[in-house]
């Protein structure tokens, strides 16, 4: 006669037991494991973040393009942001024509290009060296707009006129 022995229990226990404890390991690290994301920013705002610009003395320009000529020598800056359903406009004018007054042309192509009056006129006089601002304005977006640049215009002959070249926003 044969002996029939039982099998032990910790012997199907264990193995068992082991590979729970082995996938529990694995899968509590993918729950539990901190990273870390440097230097990016998530969140919500009115603003949809702003571009720069020089102005450059450039009489001429395209409706898609704003100026035309920046070969030369930049002449101050232009920082255009979104703002709800504003576009808010800053310029500084540094180097320009002393002593002379600019009207401000925020151009928005298409819809808004080319405008038939300065958008804000006597916006900035500049001193003895040519420098004037900054001026900061807020003029209404045109719908469907995807390009947008500024203009500074002098109102004294000989008349110079500064131009940024256009910019997008996402």
């Amino acid at each position: 006669p044969q002996e029939v022995r039982s099998i032990n229990k910790a012997s199907i226990l264990l193995p068992v037991v082991g590979g729970f404890l082995v996938i529990a390991s694995l899968s509590l690290a993918y729950f539990f494991d901190l990273e870390s994301s440097i230097g990016n920013i998530l969140g919500a705002a009115a603003s949809y973040g702003e571009k720069t610009s020089n102005l450059y003395d450039s009489n001429d320009y395209t409706c898609p393009g704003g100026a035309s000529n920046t070969a030369g020598t930049d002449l101050g800056n232009v920082i255009l942001k979104k703002v709800g359903a504003n576009l808010e406009v800053d310029v500084v004018i540094t180097g320009a024509n002393p002593n002379q007054v600019y009207d401000i042309w925020v151009y928005q192509d298409p819809g808004g290009c080319p405008l038939g009056a300065p958008t804000f006129p006597a916006a900035i006089a500049t001193d003895a060296s040519g420098n004037g601002g900054p001026f900061s304005g807020l003029t209404p977006l045109v719908g469907g707009a995807l390009n947008f640049w500024v203009s500074a215009v002098d109102t004294v002959v000989p008349i110079q006129v500064l131009r940024s070249p256009a910019v997008q926003f996402p």
